[in-house]
């Protein structure tokens, strides 16, 4: 396994900078890394740097699509500093890497001191997108996309109550040993929860693997975090 306790204060994470080295990896083919945030790119990604967040931090895929501010100074070693403040999305995870660094998914070399603290992501004022990766009537492994905010915990409404379905670690959640009334039908009510707490109810209509499937609803946006 990756990891298995959730480490996290979330909020805290978006209320006062982490600090950490910057480092650079080249993945096998753009948007590669353990978030499975490729075929497609999610529309909110394309065009963004992407990250790999320390092994502690991942924590199990809980952080996948959050953005981060990096900020760099140029200090450190290597051939091409991290200078500047740029946004990026956590799409990866870096098992060799210490607590508050990350690794740049672009062309460099060396280790920079870096500093960076989590933000609302761009929703491109767009509703969430669901992905069913593979599985039947009787699997389904589910990933939610175009959120703001990481999720927390997703649910299928069945039969009166909410089926919680697992997450995995390479950031869907599926239904096996879980509950969920199988075979399993469409039209499907899924409840989807984020990490404050706030909570959506949708509709997916049908099942269709492999693509990209538009939702009904989004997220409050715009989080008031007084930062330190």
């Amino acid at each position: 396994m990756f990891l298995g306790v959730d480490l996290l204060n979330y909020e805290g994470l978006y209320r006062e900078p982490v600090r950490g080295d910057g480092t650079y990896y080249t993945p096998k083919f753009p948007g590669a890394g353990h978030c499975i945030l490729h075929t497609p790119v999610p529309r909110n990604m394309q065009g963004m740097l992407t990250v790999a967040m320390n092994k502690n931090q991942y924590s199990g895929s809980k952080t996948c699509g959050m953005c981060i501010e990096l900020t760099g100074h140029g200090e450190g070693k290597g051939w091409k500093p991290i200078n500047g403040t740029r946004v990026a999305m956590v799409n990866n995870g870096c098992p060799g890497c210490e607590w508050g660094s990350v690794d740049l998914d672009e062309d460099g070399g060396g280790r920079w001191e870096v500093e960076w603290i989590a933000v609302e992501c761009p929703t491109q004022g767009e509703n969430l997108v669901y992905k069913f990766r593979g599985g039947n009537a009787h699997f389904q492994k589910l990933q939610i996309r175009n959120h703001p905010y990481p999720i927390k915990s997703v649910a299928f409404f069945q039969e009166g109550r909410e089926r919680k379905l697992k997450r995995t670690e390479d950031n869907h959640f599926v239904t096996k040993d879980t509950g969920v009334i199988e075979p399993i039908q469409v039209p499907i009510r899924v409840v989807i929860i984020d990490v404050f707490g706030q909570r959506v109810e949708d509709v997916i209509e049908e099942y269709v693997r492999d693509v990209e499937i538009p939702g009904n609803v989004q997220f409050p946006l715009s989080i008031n975090f007084d930062k330190k």
